[in-house]
């Protein structure tokens, strides 16, 4: 995972980022498939922006999955969307 100077210039808010991606794939984890990922961020993002973040994530991995499925020739059940808490 990648949050760089450039994208947020305080050590606060990129490790609220950090952890906000962090949470996002423990959640996940069961979707992921036994795949390695690198995420890096183009642009800050902080605490009024979680929904949306976490509803890009999980479109990104919906994606993703369809990909993987495509080449592998297999199917699996669609990503829940939403925010849980």
């Amino acid at each position: 995972m990648v949050v760089g100077k450039k994208t947020a210039r305080s050590a606060v808010e990129r490790n609220y980022m950090r952890r906000v991606l962090r949470e996002q794939f423990r959640h996940r984890q069961a979707e992921l498939k036994n795949m390695d990922l690198v995420v890096r961020t183009q642009k800050a993002f902080g605490r009024n922006d979680y929904p949306a973040v976490v509803l890009e994530f999980a479109e990104l991995l919906g994606r993703l999955q369809r990909q993987t499925d495509v080449q592998t020739g297999t199917q699996t059940k669609a990503p829940t969307q939403g925010v849980t808490g």
